[in-house]
């Protein structure tokens, strides 16, 4: 029994959105080196492409987050440096409607929370949730492998509810060598069937039993 690690990219903390522009595309490592051989692990490949489907969403979400962060980040400079300290450095200064900037200034706070608590987090676990049924779709297919979705705290002055997410696999090599060997002879054998159904000297065989039984029908005294 063997284990491994396998990295999720393009992961970034929901606390600090505008942090992402290196970060990438979401998508499985699928070539880990915790796990020797994994092109080896029977529907490995699938098992990949089920995961990258699954995250897809959060491509468009990351993107949300981003602009939203960044817009948040001007509303706040705006109010600190223009409402607040600004009209403190001019003499006399006459606030007018100003006066009222707060009751513009917390709806947007309020509608980023919003954003950010529904969707932005929102749309994070569901898209984990399809990956951790992904993982048990195809540990439930391949008896000789395991997949479980873990996650562990982020990091630095984060807090404890953002985290990072990876795949834990744990591979029993003697099964899933022999769920390898079922599927390339069950594909061998279909391949050879549909070759030789479908090769010419199939079809001239075929044609030919059929003209010596019907010579040999006509041949048959009445």
């Amino acid at each position: 029994m063997s284990r491994g690690r396998v990295e999720i990219s393009g992961q970034f903390s929901v606390d600090t959105p505008l942090c992402v522009s290196s970060s990438g595309p979401f998508q499985i490592d699928m070539h880990p080196s915790s796990i020797p051989n994994v092109t080896s692990i029977h529907s490995w490949n699938g098992f990949c492409d089920s995961v990258d489907q699954a995250l897809a969403p959060l491509a468009r979400i990351k993107t949300i987050a981003k602009i939203a962060a960044f817009l948040l980040y001007v509303v706040i400079a705006l109010f600190v440096f223009g409402i607040q300290l600004l009209p403190r450095m001019i003499d006399d200064f006459d606030y007018g409607l100003l006066k009222y900037s707060a009751f513009v200034v917390f709806p947007i706070f309020a509608i980023y929370a919003i954003v950010w608590f529904f969707y932005i987090r929102g749309g994070l676990k569901t898209s984990m949730d399809k990956v951790k049924g992904v993982c048990e779709q195809y540990s439930t297919m391949n008896g000789g492998v395991k997949y479980t979705l873990e996650s562990e705290h982020w990091g630095g002055c984060n807090k404890p509810h953002v985290m990072r997410w990876y795949i834990i696999v744990d591979v029993d090599e003697e099964a899933n060598n022999a769920n390898v060997a079922d599927t390339t002879d069950n594909a061998t054998a279909s391949d050879y069937f549909s070759t030789q159904e479908t090769s010419p000297d199939y079809f001239s065989t075929s044609a030919q039993r059929e003209i010596a039984t019907s010579q040999k029908e006509t041949d048959l005294p009445a």
